[in-house]
């Protein structure tokens, strides 16, 4: 018999539940004497037109004034307040368009959308870009001080009605999430992260690795987007030569040496400094207020899929987090805006939620919708969801994965890159949501070994990659803390894979290979010489978060996808 779709067999399940009950007294509803209240019909209509924007200079923590351009509603009453929506970014006026002629393809929508609907939008530069003073911190507290003064600002003009929403993609969607722990502001009242970065170190380190994009990000992120200097294509370097303090503050700023020696000095030791706790923004989430619409990739390898987890796990349980949680690619990358076409109709319904005090129902629909890795979404109440256990897959001395220990040794000197393998036969299907775990007991020859674990799937002849674990041997007690490793010697260690939702049909095999080298994801490791691995299979297991299949809840229908985010 072939597979049935999940949501068909909610359709079918509906459609024979509504013939059984069909002419019986229920007691959900309206009451025939009561009106039927859609909360649709309240949200915000497109009744304004755009005022000619404006450039306003808010004065920052330390007196840096910082650059934002305003787009509102054009409206002859006098008294009439608006809630604001800021886009804070990094990139006005050089990866990104210019802000005061509506910026990039986000920002443009965002007026294009909003402001007729009653909305005022706020292009903001970040601290140290674009024509904001300061140095740029690359998402240090600097950086959240002066978005706090952006906020405080627009929640207090006189056309303002107090409420405040912020958000945007990649760096336009980090800023904010730093802001909303470090210092809550109390108009702040909803933030839009897409892809945003909770810790700057996991941006540019796995585990003690660095992404090869990692050991230069500061050095070229502050020529590029503090300094305006485009190393990649000179022509089209953009420095502001005609503004000294700009200049100043892009150039030789007090802050550079400490961000660039800490950018050069984590690449070499993999390191989690000061520097990097600064901007590791788990550390105030206790303090979040502010409710989220939250959107991240399973697929995002730009920022990664552990900007996911812990996030979410330490948001605290009274703040309203909508999330879309999701598998969506776009001219090879999954660092996408939202590839759904209700996004803009969840995100108006979110706004005038928490904004104009509308009620939306958005608060009473699941919270979290889920896309695992066959592309069917499903509403969860978490995630990673509650009610996952544990599988432990134990390698053993012929090659498989077995779901208990046997004991043994498997040991090969051989080129770093050249994994061990493991094959586990999946009879049912298993599907696992959340953040796997090798647990292992390893020796190596090579003092400085990156052990580099992944997943793949064999199905139907195509064998596909699925996931990767990373972790720097001398790192595996702290990722503050060295602890040197003794050749020869064996040594427990928990590598953790990246947070996925992954389905593996029966028939298939789930392959778990190891080795000190190979990343698919460009973690730098070290040179693929000869060297020793010998693991202790009684001691080591894959720990799988399995999701129980028949008790998922599918959205059904389907939500349609569309490449067209503005549509």
């Amino acid at each position: 018999m072939p597979p049935v779709r999940p949501s068909l067999v909610i359709l079918m399940t509906t459609l024979l539940a509504g013939t059984v009950v069909a002419g019986c007294i229920s007691s959900y509803g309206p009451k025939a004497d009561e009106p039927v209240v859609d909360p649709m019909a309240a949200l915000s209509e497109p009744v304004y037109d755009l005022l000619e924007s404006f450039n306003v200079k808010v004065t920052g923590h330390d007196g840096k004034l910082q650059d934002t351009w305003v787009y509102k509603p054009k409206t002859n009453d006098s008294d009439a307040t608006f809630p604001v929506f800021i886009n804070f970014s990094p990139y006005w006026t050089n990866l990104a368009g210019d802000h005061s002629t509506g910026g990039d393809a986000f920002s443009k929508y965002m007026i294009d959308y909003f402001v007729p609907r009653g909305y005022a939008v706020v292009l903001a530069s970040v601290r140290g870009t674009g024509h904001s003073e300061g140095c740029f911190p690359i998402g240090g507290v600097a950086e959240l001080e002066d978005a706090y003064s952006v906020v405080d600002h627009f929640a207090k003009v006189e056309w303002s009605n107090g409420k405040v929403a912020a958000g945007g993609k990649s760096y336009d969607g980090t800023t904010i999430q730093g802001l909303v722990g470090y210092k809550p502001h109390e108009a702040l009242k909803l933030i839009f992260p897409v892809s945003g970065i909770s810790e700057l170190y996991k941006y540019n380190y796995r585990n003690g690795a660095p992404y090869f994009h990692g050991t230069i990000f500061n050095a070229y992120y502050q020529l590029m987007v503090g300094g305006d200097m485009n190393p990649f294509s000179p022509a089209e370097s953009k420095p502001k030569t005609d503004e000294p303090t700009l200049v100043v503050d892009d150039y030789a700023c007090a802050d550079t040496p400490e961000v660039q020696a800490e950018g050069i000095g984590s690449a070499a030791t993999g390191l989690y400094t000061d520097y990097w706790k600064e901007r590791d923004y788990t550390q105030y989430a206790s303090n979040i207020e502010t409710a989220f619409f939250f959107v991240h990739g399973f697929q995002d390898w730009n920022v990664k899929p552990d900007h996911i987890l812990p996030w979410l796990d330490v948001i605290p349980e009274d703040v309203p987090v909508k999330a879309w949680l999701h598998q969506w690619t776009q001219d090879g990358t999954g660092h996408v805006y939202p590839m759904r076409d209700d996004w803009n109709l969840t995100m108006l319904r979110m706004m005038d939620h928490f904004l104009k005090d509308i009620d939306t129902g958005i608060l009473e629909e699941p919270m979290f919708q889920v896309q695992d890795s066959t592309g069917i979404w499903r509403d969860e109440g978490s995630w990673p969801p509650e009610d996952v256990e544990t599988l432990s897959l134990h390698p053993v001395v012929d090659g498989t994965l077995a779901t208990e220990p046997e004991s043994g040794t498997h040991m090969q000197t051989a080129r770093a890159t050249a994994a061990m393998e493991w094959t586990f036969e999946v009879e049912e299907t298993l599907h696992y949501a959340g953040e796997p775990l090798l647990r292992a007991n390893l020796v190596t020859s090579n003092p400085n070994t990156i052990w580099v674990a992944q997943l793949w799937m064999e199905h139907n002849g195509t064998r596909t990659w699925m996931n990767e674990g990373v972790l720097r041997a001398s790192l595996r007690d702290s990722l503050e803390t060295p602890s040197p490793v003794v050749p020869g010697q064996a040594y427990d260690y928990t590598i953790p894979f990246y947070p996925q939702d992954d389905v593996f049909p029966a028939g298939s095999k789930l392959i778990l290979t190891l080795a000190q080298g190979g990343s698919r994801q460009s973690v730098v490791t070290t040179d693929d010489e000869p060297v020793l691995t010998r693991v202790d299979l009684g001691k080591t297991a894959l720990e799988l978060p399995v999701l129980d299949v028949t008790g998922l809840r599918y959205e059904d229908p389907q939500p349609v996808e569309t490449v067209c985010w503005t549509c």
